[in-house]
């Protein structure tokens, strides 16, 4: 089954409403996708939205599987160009942002466990989603169990740390 999405109320976008083994069906808020939509920069390079067969082929290649969440960032919003952060992307492998590079770099060079998938690098620091669906702060130079530092959901992530911060930062 698809359901969709509104997020101007000029388009659609379809969205899997797949549950993942504890039946987890938070999603991204349609105001929460409006306001990072409106905050997008113009960059000479944009990235483009992956389709869901893209999405698949990235979890078989890493051999996890996403959580609904995380698909529904990447089906939704990972062309978004905003502030300091830049999360990850799957359509562009040329990026520094390529998610296998970057959950590769995360769990060879890091130490982060492969139960956590990085939705955003921040200076050798990650920003990683767990298989609950909590976006988890992984410190670089501990290397060891996370700082304590996490977000409930990958929309909570998205509006207190990429949102708010971003906001925080570019006024500084």
């Amino acid at each position: 089954m698809v359901h969709f999405l509104s997020f101007t109320g000029a388009f659609l976008v379809p969205l899997p409403l797949k549950l993942n083994n504890v039946g987890y069906k938070k999603m991204i808020s349609e105001d929460i996708i409006a306001e990072l939509r409106g905050l997008n920069e113009e960059v000479p390079d944009p990235s483009s939205l992956p389709t869901d067969d893209e999405i698949n082929q990235v979890e078989q290649e890493l051999g996890v599987s996403l959580h609904p969440d995380f698909r529904q960032y990447l089906r939704t919003l990972s062309d978004v160009a905003f502030s300091v952060f830049e999360p990850v992307t799957i359509t562009w492998p040329e990026s520094h942002t390529h998610l296998p590079s970057v959950a590769e770099e995360a769990w060879s060079d890091y130490g982060v466990p492969r139960s956590l998938v990085p939705i955003c690098e921040d200076n050798a620091d990650f920003y990683c989603v767990s298989e609950d669906g909590k976006v988890i702060f992984w410190a670089h130079d501990t290397q060891s169990p996370p700082t304590g530092e996490e977000w409930s959901s990958v929309g909570d992530w998205i509006k207190q740390v990429w949102i708010t911060q971003g906001k925080e930062i570019q006024e500084s």
